[in-house]
C-alpha cells in the first residue's frame, strides 16, 4: 500500500504532501518541495531512529544525499487515502 509521509525540518521546510511506498531498502517517498518541484528520497529505521535521505531534489536548500535523523514516535502507520 501507500502511506502519507510528513517531514518537518526545523526552520527549513515542511513536506506534507509526500506519498510513501515500502520496499526492501526502506520507504521510498515522493512529494513537492517549497518551490513546487518534485522531491523524493528514502526513509530507513534502525533502533527506533528514522533516517530521511533525499535522493531526488532540485531545491537549492536540500542537495541529493542530504540526511536527517528523527526519533520514531509511533508504531502505527497512517495509510494514504487518495
Amino acid at each position: 500500500g501507500k502511506y502519507k509521509v510528513s517531514i518537518g525540518i526545523f526552520r527549513l521546510a515542511a513536506f506534507d504532501d509526500c506519498v510513501g511506498e515500502l520496499t526492501e531498502d526502506g520507504m521510498l517517498f515522493n512529494g513537492t518541495d517549497m518551490a513546487g518541484n518534485p522531491i523524493g528520497g528514502i526513509i530507513t529505521i534502525e533502533n527506533g531512529t528514522a533516517r530521511v535521505t533525499f535522493t531526488d531534489s532540485t531545491w537549492e536548500y536540500i542537495e541529493n544525499g542530504t540526511s536527517y535523523e528523527y526519533t520514531k514516535n509511533s508504531n502505527e502507520p497512517r495509510a494514504w487515502e487518495e
